[in-house]
């Protein structure tokens, strides 16, 4: 039987809150189970000398606008909390006293906790909120309040964060697989990687289990089925306005490279919600049905394949120009520089 992949998280975390939405879920798909590990963050800061990253100047500002764009992403209730950060001991006691008697109510509760303090923005930190959450679960919460005080119940909050962080721990969430420690909920993707694969050796980004499809075969897959004009004609009818050359490459080519004087950036990465008239992130540039829009990149590899998931998506007035935009600068078409921010 498989390892259980371990999920060490701290309830103060909005990273794992989002992760613990997933993470069950995800790792059944492969036959694990997930054992959830709250622990003391706090202790571990103390050892790396790390910060709450909301109290960051800028850095702050930016991961408050991430977690109501990742609830919103998630479909998941969010009220950012006040006071914020909290203290958490309280409820990871009585997670460790549930998780001894039941392991599915631990979880329930654990996610009742989450759902609370960031889906309500309630603040969870005292043993008489926590004591009411687990009575949701049937515990008596005069139970509830004389376990958070026990000291075996102490305890056993004490040698799991200890536990954690001798394990490499040092961030909320970190999940383990196999040893294998993975820090963040942007790292999901990563742990569903390792899992169907069984992992990739290090110092080799071989995959143990060969792909089924390379890039190049994807390429071309794409340009079977989507339109190429070419380069000499892209050129040529620069600046029409039954045109709108859009830029896929990543903002930091923009600024070594250039662009095509008056083409919109719209990076691999997002525009298909950009594109996506019911996604929140939409862009007006994409709602003219009576434009052409021509996309490019530096050599027509990631543009064909944008230009198909674009054509899959319902957009049919959507090519890319041949040969990409390195041979657009060896032809002599125009290029404007785009100043880095």
């Amino acid at each position: 039987m498989p390892n259980p992949v371990e999920f060490y998280f701290d309830f103060s975390s909005p990273y794992a809150y989002f992760a613990a939405d997933r993470i069950d879920r995800m790792v059944a798909d492969f036959g694990r189970t997930c054992l959830w590990k709250p622990m003391l963050l706090g202790a571990a800061m103390k050892d790396t000398g790390a910060v709450p990253p909301v109290t960051v100047p800028i850095k702050g500002d930016y991961v408050k606008n991430d977690w109501a764009r990742l609830a919103r992403f998630q479909d998941l209730k969010w009220t950012m909390p006040d006071p914020f950060p909290i203290a958490t001991v309280a409820a990871a006691r009585i997670f460790y006293w549930i998780d001894g008697q039941d392991a599915g109510k631990a979880k329930a509760y654990a996610w009742d906790c989450f759902a609370t303090f960031f889906g309500e923005g309630r603040d969870i930190s005292s043993k008489e909120t926590v004591a009411a959450i687990a009575a949701r679960q049937g515990f008596a919460e005069d139970d509830v309040l004389a376990a958070c005080d026990d000291d075996a119940v102490k305890q056993k909050l004490k040698d799991e964060t200890s536990a954690a962080i001798a394990k490499g721990v040092f961030g909320s969430p970190f999940i383990i697989v196999d040893g294998e420690g993975f820090w963040g909920a942007d790292r999901l993707w990563m742990v569903k990687r390792w899992l169907k694969a069984g992992g990739w050796e290090k110092g080799n980004r071989s995959m143990t289990k060969k792909l089924k499809k390379g890039i190049a075969d994807l390429v071309a897959e794409a340009e079977a089925v989507i339109e190429t004009i070419s380069l000499e004609d892209a050129i040529a009818r620069h600046g029409s306005k039954d045109l709108v050359f859009v830029d896929v490459r990543d903002v930091r080519e923009l600024e070594r490279d250039g662009m095509i004087p008056g083409a919109f950036h719209a990076p691999r990465g997002m525009i298909e919600f950009w594109v996506d008239p019911e996604s929140p992130y939409f862009k007006e540039v994409f709602a003219d049905d009576d434009k052409t829009y021509v996309l490019y990149c530096a050599a027509a590899w990631r543009s064909a394949l944008t230009a198909k998931t674009l054509k899959d998506m319902g957009m049919d007035n959507v090519v890319q120009f041949a040969d990409g935009f390195k041979a657009w600068k060896e032809a002599g078409g125009p290029v404007a520089q785009k100043s880095s921010k």
